[in-house]
């Protein structure tokens, strides 16, 4: 099995992902988007309450935000 990212400090990479792109007859858009944001991945920082994913260009590719649960 391959393995699914590899973190070395704040260099960080994903490897081949398993979705459910058959399993759903919406959001097939918003999950190939998310699937292709990961490919690019190679740098992560958090802030705050934000952790933000970056290309090899430093460019902000996705960033998601901490959220309790009530």
């Amino acid at each position: 099995m391959p393995i699914a990212y590899e973190l070395h400090g704040d260099q960080l990479t994903f490897g081949q992902m398993a979705s459910t792109r058959m399993a759903c007859l919406e959001g097939g858009d918003t999950e190939q988007a998310f699937l292709e944001a990961l490919r690019h991945v190679r740098t992560w920082k958090i802030t705050g309450q934000h952790l933000e994913l970056f290309d090899a260009a430093g460019i902000l590719v996705a960033r998601f935000e901490a959220r309790h649960m009530q």
